[in-house]
């Protein structure tokens, strides 16, 4: 029901001249890598130790109506990334560079949960430092060039984005969050930093001081919680608020702005 809603109003928005002049002023670069040879980075060589670890798929469903749904597939590891699904949403994001119908996005997760970042089995057999750097890398490249897409992208929190599961929401123009869903950065629980981008992106999308706040104390961040251009809310239902808040969260896309959630009706 929440996607349906979601489709319906891309699809309004799309259809839309104020919107439409918006899509054009984000044309932005949507192809190209951030590393290259220089960096010691070899796409090739990567993908085939990905490929070694195989579960789970991103499939992508692109409709007449220009509005395309990307959903992260692996329910028995509440959606973690596979080395063959980092794989698969390069290849994703391939297609969608070179689909000029598209209009809209909207990322999700199966099985009613968003994504809880990269698989621990596959990470752990990874041989060495060199390849895990080298699999940031590849994440990074395929998550700039999904924030570079020429169209607009919404992340559907349903469940949890924890990890690299809350790095690709911010890859994502907008987000929505489902009533109980969280999105939270658990790196440091792992000793760990970011390792997808998320964190260089966060600190755009929210500010450096409310991005160290939700980096360095794995700050959950709720429906109803800050900070306030960090995510619209998404109360799947009927009541008359819910209603008004769904409305809210779309005229402001349409308008091209983010300050959804200090704007919303009480």
């Amino acid at each position: 029901m929440v996607l349906c809603a979601v489709r319906r109003q891309l699809l309004g928005c799309s259809s839309s001249s104020s919107c439409g002049a918006w899509a054009r002023m984000l044309q932005r670069q949507s192809s190209g890598c951030v590393y290259s040879s220089t960096h010691g980075f070899n796409p090739e060589e990567i993908r085939e130790k990905l490929q070694a670890f195989p579960g789970g798929s991103i499939d992508l469903l692109k409709q007449e109506s220009g509005v395309a749904v990307l959903t992260i597939n692996n329910p028995s590891r509440m959606n973690a990334f596979s080395g063959s699904m980092m794989v698969d949403l390069e290849e994703r994001v391939s297609q969608l560079e070179s689909w000029t119908d598209c209009k809209g996005l909207i990322v999700q997760g199966a099985a009613g949960t968003f994504c809880s970042g990269s698989d621990l089995n596959a990470v752990r057999a990874i041989s060495n430092p060199q390849d895990g750097m080298k699999m940031c890398m590849f994440m990074q490249n395929a998550l700039t060039r999904l924030l570079r897409l020429p169209l607009i992208s919404v992340a559907l929190v349903e469940g949890r984005a924890l990890g690299g599961g809350a790095e690709l929401t911010t890859a994502c123009d907008f987000r929505l969050m489902a009533s109980g869903s969280v999105i939270q950065f658990v790196h440091k629980h792992m000793g760990l930093v970011p390792g997808w981008g998320g964190a260089a992106r966060l600190v755009r999308i929210v500010g450096s001081q409310n991005a160290l706040k939700l980096l360095g104390g794995a700050v959950k961040v709720e429906p109803r919680s800050w900070p306030a251009d960090w995510t619209g809310r998404w109360s799947p239902g009927g009541t008359p608020r819910q209603r008004r808040v769904q409305t809210l969260c779309y005229s402001k896309l349409k308008a091209g702005s983010v300050n959804i959630q200090k704007d919303l009706p009480q």
